[in-house]
């Protein structure tokens, strides 16, 4: 693995990834075990904030793994990362030992353990939560993997689900709250071949839906 170590990573305002900020070109093989990664003012992910799209192709995220905090102040945050419009494929948010991994995010609607939002054309493809994730904050749509999806969300060759339903911990007063996407969205959002295991939550029983 190409690995982060720094005690943390952090912007001001704009981008805070892990690995990168924004992902222009493929990664593959990369861990994030940065003591945190916070964007005070934007996206942040564990390996990139923003996986884009690069002279008209979708850009790739290969078995990636963060065991690192991801925090945002204002924006959306995501395990692997906040806002994909690629492919994320065998990629892995797991807590490091006894150590949690925390998501946190502030100031937007969604929040995935994987990615806050998997937009359309998007995919995410045998990505999973491990033990010790631990999804907080304010935002109202949850998902185990993405919290809003408008693409494709399915298992690889690699895998046969989706491992384990982050801990929930948020303090937003209505909630939506799905294994694999918080909201999957009519038309494009796509889930299939799909497992969710072990759904806990942390003192909290105003969930609106539970899928």
């Amino acid at each position: 693995y190409l690995t982060c170590e720094a005690k943390e990573v952090r912007a001001l305002a704009g981008y805070a990834g892990g690995i990168a900020g924004e992902t222009r070109g493929n990664i593959e093989w990369a861990r994030n075990e940065s003591g945190s990664v916070t964007a005070d003012y934007g996206p942040a992910g564990g390996i990139t904030a923003v996986n884009a799209i690069a002279d008209g192709t979708a850009v790739s995220l290969v078995s990636c793994q963060n065991l690192g905090d991801v925090n945002s102040d204002y924006g959306h945050a995501g395990g692997i990362t906040a806002e994909n419009y690629g492919t994320l494929r065998d990629c892995k948010v797991e807590g490091s030992g006894t150590k949690n991994t925390t998501i946190r995010s502030r100031g937007t609607d969604e929040i995935g353990a994987v990615c806050a939002v998997n937009n359309a054309d998007a995919s995410i493809e045998g990505c999973e939560s491990g033990k010790g994730v631990i999804l907080s904050g304010e935002s109202s749509v949850i998902g185990g993997i993405a919290g809003r999806n408008l693409g494709i969300i399915t298992r690889s060759s690699k895998t046969e689900n989706v491992g384990v339903m982050p801990q929930v911990n948020i303090s937003a007063g209505r909630l939506t709250v799905g294994g694999v996407a918080g909201r999957n969205e009519k038309g494009t959002g796509q889930i299939t071949q799909l497992q969710v295991f072990r759904l806990v939550f942390d003192e909290f029983s105003n969930y609106q839906y539970m899928v």
